[in-house]
């Protein structure tokens, strides 16, 4: 079987034209084993806020193992939900399906196509935007239109020490990669139809030899309202098990340094930074880490940071909102004892 053979396409047979509009808005929906990310619900709320003011419909796309029952659990934007179903391909990979994807968009030509900015869409968006010929940007914090309805996104830049806004000036689709709590979660109350779409999935360049599900405590670490976060400061593995209560204590999620993950006490899962995971909480507590700018560039959309460090000099007190002079061996016991005395 030739390369062109493999390709994964959509079934000919399958007519989208009578219930899929040209020019709506489109969100990707992540998803494992049929349970969907909270950016999913931010994205369509989004895109239903934006299809109003533009008189488009909202289309969600999921694919992959148990797709049927992450798509029930999108309803309430949307005004169509398309399933892409591959026999022999159930893991739910955007990339498996690029073929498909271009189809559909070269089909349907929507104004957008919305995704969460994360490392598995970082696997797929940049080809689908070279082989549409498209404009594609990632870390998006801010999205509205402008006059004559052209698309305005911002980002941060420079570990978010300046914000750019641009807008768009070439054909769409645009395809926009979006952090996890950019946007606040809506409620809505459609019922969309939902279609199933048979395309045939090909293996592509990557083959995939194990999944690996981390099954940690607590929120997602890029969809947690709070981080607790920790670096060398810490003095050792040992000392995160505070980090780990307080994290408990809150409801949040344990970040960590890349130091601290190149050093082995923390897994790589958790860290914080240009090389690691991009995180916008409503609270971020840094606890001993120095500042350095490519941790800086991970967390910079935090709302609050409070950071905690001995040395009065850290460069992490330029970013904080507010910051404590102090030895976490005494802090840390303190402030979780002060915590479970209020319930």
């Amino acid at each position: 079987m030739g390369a062109e053979d493999q390709e994964d396409r959509i079934d000919q047979s399958v007519d989208l034209g009578g219930i899929m509009e040209k020019g709506g808005i489109w969100v990707w929906v992540e998803h494992w084993e049929g349970m969907e990310r909270a950016v999913a619900h931010e994205l369509l709320g989004k895109a239903r806020e934006l299809a109003d003011r533009m008189g488009r419909q909202v289309v969600a796309l999921v694919s992959g193992a148990k797709a049927g029952q992450a798509a029930e659990r999108v309803q309430g934007h949307p005004d169509l939900i398309l399933v892409l179903e591959a026999p022999g391909c159930p893991k739910p990979e955007a990339w498996e399906y690029i073929q498909a994807l271009e189809n559909l968009c070269r089909d349907g030509s929507p104004f957008m196509l919305m995704a969460p900015s994360s490392l598995r869409s970082m696997e797929w968006m940049p080809r689908l935007a070279v082989r549409l010929g498209r404009s594609m940007v990632s870390e998006v914090t801010g999205l509205d239109l402008g006059e004559g309805q052209t698309l305005l996104v911002r980002r941060p830049l420079h570990g978010g020490r300046f914000l750019v806004e641009l807008e768009s000036c070439g054909l769409p689709p645009y395809l926009v990669g979006v952090r996890p709590r950019a946007f606040a979660r809506k409620e809505g109350s459609r019922m969309a139809q939902l279609e199933r779409i048979p395309v045939e999935a090909g293996p592509g360049a990557v083959e995939v030899l194990e999944w690996f599900q981390d099954l940690g405590l607590g929120p997602e670490l890029t969809e947690a309202s709070v981080v607790v976060a920790g670096g060398r400061g810490m003095g050792g593995p040992e000392s995160f098990q505070m980090l780990e209560e307080l994290a408990g204590l809150l409801g949040g999620a344990v970040g960590a340094s890349r130091s601290v993950v190149d050093s082995g006490w923390r897994p790589a899962s958790q860290q914080v930074g240009k090389s690691g995971k991009t995180v916008s909480p409503d609270l971020y507590m840094a606890m001993g880490i120095s500042g350095a700018i490519h941790h800086i560039m991970g967390m910079d959309s935090s709302r609050v940071v409070v950071a905690v460090n001995r040395d009065p000099n850290a460069l992490i007190f330029n970013h904080a909102d507010y910051g404590v002079v102090e030895d976490l061996k005494d802090f840390l016991p303190a402030l979780i004892q002060e915590l479970k005395a209020k319930g």
